[in-house]
């Protein structure tokens, strides 16, 4: 139920890349499209009887936007959310920084990616001040990840230390201070 001091937040903004996705005039171009899944601030509190229930909503670009004369069909897409976004007051992040996601993090086959695709998305979350998941190929914000467990062999031959990378759904997305960077964290959830 939304109430005059209903507080809608999202974490970031979801986007797809479409080659060949608009024609005009004989012509394919490229379109991007941005959405943004947004969320009002009552978690698992709902009361029948008050009316009382959580509500959750989703504000996108109804098409594949492409690139104009002066700006980019990316830019555009992400800007007109954000403009819309501002006019119903949703707040960017909750207990993590926002940031820019990838459909199926460019692991979707029926969304791949364009080229470049990370530095793409690293530019526009410099330009937005927004945190960045998508570094080199094996990195999560910087941090090496490893895709299979890590053995260190002491100097006897013997096992000394095994390292295995998981994502604790149940911990921070972002290391609290005094926690070792060797701690596995999650990335943010969407």
């Amino acid at each position: 139920m939304i109430k005059k001091s209903t507080t809608w937040w999202s974490t970031g903004i979801t986007i797809r890349y479409l080659p060949d996705a608009i024609e005009r005039h004989g012509r394919s171009y490229d379109g991007w499209s941005a959405t943004a899944k947004f969320y009002d601030s009552g978690f698992v509190s709902d009361d029948t009887d008050t009316g009382s229930i959580s509500t959750q909503g989703e504000l996108g670009t109804r098409y594949f936007i492409r690139d104009g004369e002066t700006v980019d069909g990316l830019t555009a897409a992400i800007d007109v959310i954000l403009a819309d976004a501002k006019k119903i007051d949703i707040q960017w992040g909750q207990g993590c920084p926002p940031t820019l996601y990838y459909e199926g993090d460019g692991e979707d086959p029926e969304w791949p990616p364009p080229p470049n695709w990370k530095r793409i998305i690293r530019d526009q979350c410099t330009r937005l001040g927004w945190d960045c998941l998508y570094t080199d190929d094996n990195t999560i914000d910087g941090e090496v990840v490893p895709d299979r467990a890590q053995i260190e062999v002491g100097r006897d031959g013997n096992p000394t230390t095994i390292c295995v990378q998981w994502f604790d759904y149940d911990a921070p997305c972002r290391p609290t201070p005094g926690t070792p960077k060797s701690t596995p964290r999650r990335p943010c959830s969407r």
